[in-house]
């Protein structure tokens, strides 16, 4: 587990959350492929994403 972007309940809607690259320590972490999840309690989805710097 590299961080967690959000942790609470919130309305039904649209959202963006953006990450800026770091870990939970703060740390910047390297160029590569990560994979981010999403589990709404009723939906849930992994997808891999590529980091660039």
């Amino acid at each position: 587990k590299i961080t967690e972007l959000v942790s609470r309940n919130t309305a039904p809607g649209q959202y963006s959350v953006n990450w800026d690259g770091t870990n939970q320590s703060g740390e910047q972490v390297p160029s590569g492929i990560y994979i981010y999840s999403i589990d709404t309690g009723e939906f849930q989805s992994s997808k891999k994403m590529i980091l660039m710097k």
